[in-house]
This record gives structure tokens, C-alpha cells and sequence, in this order.
């Protein structure tokens, strides 16, 4: 039996609610996938802002299935509905 890989010394770990993590992944992705150069370029100061994001993008994609399913939108949807409330009733 193999080891697990040990994260590199420069790894970050993050640990996020499922939820939050479907709705980060939707939110930045849509982020970075703008077309719109110039709109772009009013968001990000430095070309390593949306390469960063998209790193972030790859880590959620390796560890979420939810983005690959048919009824992703109404998963995220509903991940949406459920961050909202446990926010608001935490406030």
C-alpha cells in the first residue's frame, strides 16, 4: 500500500462548509471566465489575480462532483438557499 502525498511545505489547507465551497466555486469561476477583457481589467490589478482564482477553481474541481451534475444548478440553488438562511439565523 502507497502513502498518501504529503502536502508541499508551501500548501494551504482550507476547510469550507460544502455549501460555501459550491457557491465560491460557482461565484469565481463565473469571475474569471468573463469574456470582457476590459471588464477584467477593471477587476484585477495584476495578471496573477485571476491565474490565483483559477488555481482555485482546479482545487474545487477536484474535490467537488457537484459542478459535473445534470442538476447542478438546482444543487447550487439550494446550496445557496441553505448558506443564506444559516447566515442569517446565525446573525
Amino acid at each position: 500500500m502507497t502513502e498518501p502525498e504529503a502536502p508541499a511545505a508551501d500548501a494551504v489547507t482550507l476547510a469550507l462548509p460544502r455549501d460555501a465551497a459550491l457557491v465560491a466555486f460557482d461565484f469565481i469561476a463565473r469571475l474569471v471566465d468573463e469574456p470582457d477583457t476590459e471588464a477584467q481589467g477593471a477587476l484585477f490589478d495584476h495578471p496573477a489575480e485571476p491565474a490565483a482564482l483559477w488555481t482555485l477553481v482546479a482545487a474545487f474541481e477536484q474535490v467537488l462532483s457537484e459542478p459535473f451534475a445534470e442538476d447542478y444548478r438546482a444543487v447550487l440553488e439550494a446550496a445557496r438557499a441553505r448558506l443564506v438562511r444559516d447566515i442569517t439565523e446565525g446573525a
